[in-house]
């Protein structure tokens, strides 16, 4: 067997993933490196504008030295770069729910020039970030401040929102949202559609019940008032719910001998148990609560109806057609 020639040089592969390219180029800064957006490009095999959408807005906040088109780091803060850092910058992204093991080995690994690693992630498509920097960094500010913000929705309705208390920034699958608290009620704001933030001058109180309660949330449909939910999976569909949880607070509570299980969950809204439902018909079920189930069947009736009013409004107009084809040519 001929043994595979080892690539030199450092260029990754063109699949590594956003977070290890981000760690790579953190720690060339904080080795007292300079860098440039093209040379970054070809050693990341990436095109140059994603390098600069990397430097000007994902690392927007650090405190850059440009000069001459290269980029480095404020000297005052050259060699911070710790493990602990790393460790938190890992926890805050979320990685640590994805591996088995993050331990400081398994980080410097994380961090080495090896072609090809050893895994290879592929997460979900990502909202491009770059056109609201200056609002995540001004919701950001406002977050640790603890200052109350005004917004407008940019949408239809430019709606105009003042008072509101911002708790946390969140990225769900791959997109931003604003988790607040606007007239005592807690909401989910897409970063997209905000506009022209403004930081008040008004202070407030964090309450721990709400830093509590947005910290568990598993989607943008949410209510303070949570509902249980109880479904039914058949055996076909059994193996899938125990591999991972498809639910938010998913837990099995009872398993036939057939393989078909009891599952429940604590939900908000029932758009966060609802697409899921369909998705697996018909191996899925809603026991309770009941209202649900039959909602959903009724969307369903009233689809299937739709599907057959087109389908028989597209069958009269072919027979008119082919009539009025056959009458011409009488």
């Amino acid at each position: 067997m001929t043994a595979s020639k080892k690539k030199t040089g450092t260029a990754l592969p063109a699949h590594d993933t956003i977070a290890r390219r981000l760690a790579e180029i953190l720690i060339k800064l904080s080795r007292g490196e300079s860098v440039t957006p093209e040379g970054l490009a070809q050693e990341f095999n990436v095109h140059l504008r994603t390098i600069q959408r990397d430097l000007n807005s994902r690392l927007r906040a650090l405190p850059w030295v440009k000069k001459d088109g290269r980029y480095s780091l404020d000297p005052a803060v050259l060699g911070r770069l710790t493990y602990t850092n790393v460790d938190r910058l890992v926890s805050l992204t979320g990685l640590q729910g994805m591996f088995p093991t993050l331990s400081k080995e398994f980080l410097n690994t994380l961090f080495a020039s090896q072609d090809p690693p050893a895994w290879l992630v592929k997460g979900p498509h990502y909202q491009d970030p770059s056109g609201y920097g200056e609002v995540f960094s001004a919701l950001q500010q406002a977050i640790e401040e603890g200052r109350l913000i005004s917004f407008r929705m940019a949408d239809r309705t430019s709606r105009v929102y003042e008072g509101v208390a911002p708790y946390r920034l969140i990225n769900m699958k791959g997109v931003w949202y604003l988790a607040a608290v606007h007239h005592g009620r807690c909401k989910t704001f897409g970063l997209s559609k905000l506009e022209a933030v403004h930081r008040s001058d008004d202070g407030f109180n964090k309450d721990p019940q709400t830093e509590a309660w947005i910290q568990q949330l598993d989607g943008v449909w949410h209510s303070q008032e949570d509902r249980s939910v109880v479904l039914a999976v058949s055996p076909e569909a059994a193996p899938y719910f125990h591999r991972r949880p498809l639910l938010p607070h998913q837990k099995i509570t009872r398993q036939d001998e057939d393989g078909a299980l009891e599952v429940t969950t604590t939900v908000g809204h029932p758009n966060q148990v609802l697409p899921v439902v369909r998705y697996w018909i018909p191996h899925i079920r809603i026991v309770s609560p009941p209202e649900w189930q039959a909602d959903l069947e009724q969307s369903l009736r009233s689809y299937l109806s739709g599907c057959m009013a087109d389908a028989g409004a597209s069958q009269l107009f072919n027979s008119l057609a082919s009539s009025n084809t056959d009458s011409q040519r009488s």
